[in-house]
């Protein structure tokens, strides 16, 4: 394909044919495509930020890769936009073993890489560094550069929030007090997110007052609590043991017309539980919602036996989304049996699989493997025999995203349903009809 490329093909093509390589089964094409360009108008600063993002290559070899791109191609010239992925490409692999490696190559990017190139670090820049010294717990590091940033004229919520969060996990208050007034003092915009890492990490340090006060004053500047507003303040409150007022938040969260989330309800059952109020949790969970809680939070047994209840009565009808999550819940717990039977109540209940089914299954037996080809195929020839031929489709549209390949039997029985449909037949009626009446 690529020696069938005319020379003066669009440079702009390059950047796509590394993502598209990078993802396939042979990524090494995408690094000898990026490497031995067939054409010099290849090489461009699009094309090495694909090439960033999308090689699977160890975090501790992209500065190498980075600085050898640079001296292998003379012409390349990187924007900030490559570094602050190379930064968020080796800041997101600090929980190994030695995190202080990737601290400090990141620390020197921002430093010394950087400046050599006359770029100034944004927000992003700045952040990315932040939030990875916080998560590795170099939360005074993560304070000076946060004053660094400052300095230099940056003021940004997305660093603020990271050094927050970490303080506050660590019971710090008042030095998060400090930092939230000096955050304030420099103009820096309060947004939403700022408010939740207040309002759960206050929580968690049992200042339920301080939580309550820092939400009345995000109402009264105008910022509506979302649902990870109220996530935030449920999942805080049921973590310092204060689940009734959780639930009140729940209920408060519907009667302003925002329907509280599978985490929100999820919370609130999981607190029930540990405080051995479980005729509650089962109150709490007679709907649909109630057999999701209960899976997601691993009371697996719970929430089937809300589920069996909700088909004999008859009221409600589980749809895909309710069936995936319980499928999850057996899978997580390693009861595959009881997750084929599942499988099975959902197929004579008309209810059609869709990916995430698929990928439930998957992770059990895996993509590569020959079991993964057996479930997809028997799936899909399942679904042919009960004529239900788009949820078929959607199948074999996950197994071709999946690079699995479709036995030739599999193509016929689908396609041979598909057009023997009495729609199909009819359209088809209809175009003779219109090409052959007078």
């Amino acid at each position: 394909f690529l020696r069938r490329l005319p020379h003066d093909a669009s440079p702009h093509i390059f950047p796509h044919l590394v993502a598209a390589l990078a993802r396939s089964p042979r990524p090494i094409l995408a690094l000898r495509l990026f490497l031995s360009p067939p054409t010099p108008a290849a090489t461009t600063h699009h094309s090495f930020n694909s090439a960033l993002v999308r090689f699977p290559l160890p975090p501790h070899l992209l500065p190498a890769f980075f600085s050898h791109s640079l001296r292998r191609f003379p012409g390349l010239t990187p924007t900030l936009l490559s570094f602050n992925l190379l930064l968020k490409c080796i800041s997101s692999s600090l929980v190994p073993r030695n995190p202080s490696i990737y601290l400090a190559t990141a620390l020197r990017i921002l430093h010394d890489a950087i400046p050599v190139w006359n770029l100034a670090p944004d927000k992003f820049t700045y952040s990315t560094v932040v939030s990875a010294l916080s998560d590795a717990g170099h939360v005074e590091d993560a304070v000076a550069l946060v004053h660094e940033m400052v300095v230099d004229g940056v003021v940004a919520a997305e660093a603020f929030n990271p050094v927050l969060r970490a303080m506050l996990r660590a019971g710090d208050v008042n030095g998060a007090a400090k930092l939230f007034r000096f955050m304030q003092l420099k103009g820096c915009t309060l947004t939403a997110a700022t408010y939740n890492v207040l309002l759960h990490g206050l929580l968690l340090c049992s200042k339920v007052k301080a939580a309550m006060g820092i939400m009345r004053r995000m109402e009264n500047e105008g910022i509506v609590p979302g649902l990870m507003t109220y996530g935030a303040v449920v999942d805080g409150l049921v973590k310092c043991g204060r689940v009734e007022d959780a639930w009140k938040v729940a209920e408060e969260m519907g009667n302003k017309g925002l329907p509280p989330s599978e985490f929100v309800f999820s919370a609130v059952i999981t607190g029930f539980c540990r405080s051995g109020e479980v005729d509650r949790a089962l109150r709490v969970w007679e709907t649909m919602v109630a057999a999701t809680g209960l899976c997601m939070s691993g009371m697996v047994d719970g929430g089937l036996r809300l589920f069996n209840d909700m088909l004999a009565k008859g009221d409600a009808k589980p749809d895909a989304i309710i069936y995936n999550v319980v499928l999850d819940g057996l899978i997580r717990t390693n009861n595959l049996a009881r997750a084929m039977d599942m499988l099975n109540q959902m197929l004579d209940q008309r209810c059609d699989p869709d990916a995430v089914t698929c990928n439930i299954f998957l992770r059990e037996v895996g993509v590569a493997e020959a079991k993964g080809r057996e479930f997809l195929e028997g799936l899909v020839m399942r679904l042919c025999n009960r004529e239900r031929y788009r949820a078929a489709g959607d199948v074999l549209m996950v197994m071709l995203a999946k690079y699995i390949v479709p036995e030739a039997a599999i193509w016929h029985t689908f396609v041979r349903g598909v057009c023997q449909t009495k729609r199909v037949r009819k359209v088809v009626d209809n175009c003779w009809d219109e090409i052959w009446k007078p």
